[in-house]
């Protein structure tokens, strides 16, 4: 979703009102606008990918072609080497190419088992595209199975009453 003329000046307001010296925006497709607005007010300009931003955008030469405006900031990040990959094969050069990996360690052996319930915790948005029915229909058949699993789930939107 690309920003209307009135909301990216109402984000150049909002940067140069709170004094912001640094922007790490999210979606490289969206985020194209901001980095013009950026080089404006001579910010500090990241962007984070997260999969369907470089995936997609490598079979689409339009997007390919205003993705090299990256070129010109501090870089993209993503989250994986594979990301990272991606966003060199959309014509980022190597040093504006970061992988900062999502910090979630997992460890090499499973935990022992204790007694008493195992708490299963979801953050996320409560979209269409993030799939949380989906997610609620998965953990009911597995509490099926395991009936000392516990759900909390952490989030808000549209599908909210639904969950």
């Amino acid at each position: 979703r690309f920003f209307s003329k009135g909301h990216i000046r109402r984000v150049e307001k909002f940067l140069r009102d709170h004094g912001v010296e640094a922007v790490l925006a999210q979606w490289m497709h969206a985020s194209l606008p901001l980095i013009d607005v950026s080089h404006e007010l001579g910010l500090r300009y990241l962007c984070q990918t997260h999969g369907t931003d470089i995936t997609a955008a490598l079979k689409d030469p339009a997007v390919r072609a205003a993705y090299q405006g990256y070129n010109d900031t501090e870089g993209v990040v993503a989250p994986s080497e594979f990301g990272r990959r991606q966003v060199i094969g959309l014509g980022i050069h190597p040093g504006k190419a970061h992988c900062l990996r999502h910090p979630v360690a997992i460890p090499g052996e499973p935990a022992e088992r204790t007694a008493g319930p195992v708490r299963c915790l979801v953050v996320g948005r409560m979209e269409p595209m993030k799939s949380p029915l989906l997610i609620i229909d998965a953990f009911k058949k597995a509490s099926e199975l395991f009936p000392d699993l516990q759900l909390d789930y952490a989030g808000d939107g549209s599908l909210r009453p639904a969950v």
